[in-house]
């Protein structure tokens, strides 16, 4: 009666950590969200309205609830047919 334990069940797949829209995030944060160069994502921050806070004159944070729904804001559907050849 000793020495043998008995064999635990596989164990589940860990659950992802729930998105916290309240977390503030970088350039190089913002970017990668987006699969974006910092640059590029910079330059979108100050051009295409994506709000963002400033700390002291160098750092800008963005609120990822922010960015999520400047992305939504953003989204276009294109809508296309198909062509229709006529034989000649």
């Amino acid at each position: 009666m000793g020495g043998m334990r008995e064999s635990s069940s596989p164990s589940a797949p860990p659950t992802p950590a729930p998105i916290d829209d309240d977390a503030w995030l970088t350039d190089e944060q913002g970017a990668a969200l987006l699969g974006i160069q910092p640059r590029t994502f910079v330059e979108w921050r100050k051009l295409r309205g994506i709000p963002y806070v400033l700390i002291g004159s160098k750092v800008a944070l963005v609120r990822r609830g922010d960015l999520t729904a400047w992305m939504a804001k953003q989204r276009r559907v294109r809508i296309t047919t198909p062509s229709h050849d006529v034989p000649a």
